[in-house]
């Protein structure tokens, strides 16, 4: 699973607020929307969705019909205390398990449709059709985790400027 790494993104935030004043008010608003019982929320960021297990953040986001052009992924916060404020280390994911579900369903589809036009079409031009579809087929799986990656940047900024967190994302190599 090597060859999936570049496709992760890392970025850093260094601010000027103590660690535990930033872990308490996420606390806070995951708490005061998982209070919220109505159906429909029209708030920018979705702290239902998320998740802290020690000084880290974890936000699982899907795309849904009420928000379907935003990325699809895993955004990871990892929160470290600095003498002179805080240190945010984020990771940012761009699938989960439907986009690599998704991946391979193309795969099979694909190798199926090969053997089709492996058998029906005669001579060199099967092996251009074949060779146009997988690149085409591929820039395209290839362009949704790259629009996933642009989506969960994006809505990593929303989450810290939500919080109060201004700041640029640096990214980290």
């Amino acid at each position: 699973m090597k060859w999936i790494f570049p496709l992760y993104r890392n970025y850093q935030l260094q601010i000027d607020k103590p660690k535990n004043n930033i872990i308490n008010s996420i606390q806070y608003q995951i708490e005061k929307a998982k209070n919220d019982k109505s159906w429909i929320s029209f708030d920018t960021v979705n702290y239902k969705k998320f998740v802290i297990d020690g000084d880290e953040l974890i936000i699982n986001l899907f795309s849904s019909g009420s928000n379907p052009f935003r990325g699809t992924g895993t955004i990871k916060a990892k929160f470290d205390a600095l003498d002179s404020g805080t240190l945010i280390n984020a990771q940012v994911i761009p699938y989960n398990y439907m986009t690599k579900a998704g991946f391979w369903f193309m795969l099979f589809f694909m190798i199926l449709f090969s053997v089709l036009i492996m058998y029906t079409v005669p001579g060199l031009i099967k092996y251009l059709i074949l060779i146009a579809l997988y690149i085409i087929v591929l820039s395209i799986q290839y362009l949704v985790v790259l629009f996933n990656r642009y989506g969960l940047k994006n809505y990593l900024k929303t989450v810290l400027d939500d919080l109060g967190l201004k700041g640029d994302l640096i990214p980290k190599v």
